[in-house]
């Protein structure tokens, strides 16, 4: 074999495997009108949905309407099992407004849903043990979320429309029509992220953590009132909630108060203000104003800071338009 064969024998092969490396989906396959994508896994023996494409992009993910997952798929003369959802499967897929997951699926990727406004419900089986992180997030037309009875990792106990996680008593994913159980312990980070359809939530007395962005972009939430189980409370958790006119921490709290009537939430022993709203006003006690306070509270139109105030805090007033 000649120089020049070779070397062309070698691009050809160099050819073939990049582009086996860059596709995103092995194959596709299409039942009763919709195409559903898939990437091999578990040495080539079981399917995962995927995206379209070489690479997730928004304009090219296609699936809408109701989507029905096949617990197994016939290709090439060959049955495979459908075991998992991958990262960002179905992300960004607005025109989505129902899908159904078979009972083979055991885990859920990291923005497998997210911003699929048009989805209106969603229910888990109970072969789901793992899902990730920022799963159902900007799905701001969820009305119902349900976990199906025996699921061993995640419940939807007393028809909360929540997904949680059942061992730590952690919300892990919420709706606009959640009601937050009083078994409850913890808010998970995002649990309501971009959920613009909340216009109120009462978190129970069980709740003692509020993690990060876990009301996010819920612009339709008004008012919030912090019961004084709650011990610990993230930087952003009411991130971009320009909607909020009223904030509100119970008295008897050990962490934070609302001392004055002020619309906001303080740390009592640092009199550092965590958490303000369009109708705050800071008392003359605080001394700081903490990282991302006021961040995207853009139907704030003034503010007073009183001279107790010594230092304002990285992102206090971003996107305060």
């Amino acid at each position: 074999m000649n120089r020049q064969n070779m070397t062309t024998i070698l691009l050809t092969l160099l050819l073939s495997m990049a582009g086996a490396t860059a596709s995103a989906h092995d194959i596709e396959v299409t039942t009763d009108g919709v195409t559903i994508y898939y990437v091999w896994t578990n040495g080539n023996t079981e399917l995962q949905v995927s995206y379209r494409g070489d690479s997730y992009n928004a304009y090219s993910n296609e699936y809408s309407g109701s989507v029905v997952i096949p617990a197994s798929v016939t290709y090439g003369g060959e049955t495979y099992r459908v075991t998992s959802i991958g990262n960002s499967a179905f992300r960004t897929c607005a025109g989505l407004t129902s899908v159904t997951i078979p009972n083979s699926v055991t885990s859920i990727g990291n923005y497998a849903f997210y911003f699929c406004y048009g989805l209106t419900s969603i229910t888990i089986p109970n072969s789901v043990t793992t899902i990730g992180e920022w799963v159902f997030d900007g799905c701001y037309g969820l009305t119902s979320i349900v976990v199906e009875g025996g699921n061993p990792v995640y419940d939807s106990r007393n028809g909360c429309n929540a997904l949680i996680e059942t061992a730590s008593n952690t919300l892990i994913a919420g709706c606009q029509n959640t009601i937050i159980p009083n078994t409850v312990t913890s808010i998970g980070a995002a649990a309501f992220y971009g959920c613009a359809g909340l216009t109120s939530v009462t978190i129970p007395n069980s709740v003692t953590s509020i993690a990060r962005n876990a009301f996010g972009g819920c612009t339709g939430l008004a008012s919030i009132t912090i019961p004084n189980s709650v011990t610990s409370i993230a930087t952003d958790a009411f991130y971009h909630c320009d909607g909020l006119t009223s904030i509100i921490v119970e008295g008897g709290n050990p962490v934070y108060d609302s001392r004055e009537n002020c619309n906001a939430i303080i740390e009592t022993t640092s009199n550092t203000l965590v958490a303000g709203c369009q109708n705050t006003t800071i008392p003359n006690t605080v001394t700081s104003i903490g990282v991302d306070a006021f961040n995207y509270c853009t139907s704030l139109t003034n503010i007073t800071i009183p001279n107790s105030v010594t230092t304002i805090e990285e992102g206090a007033f971003n996107y305060c338009i």
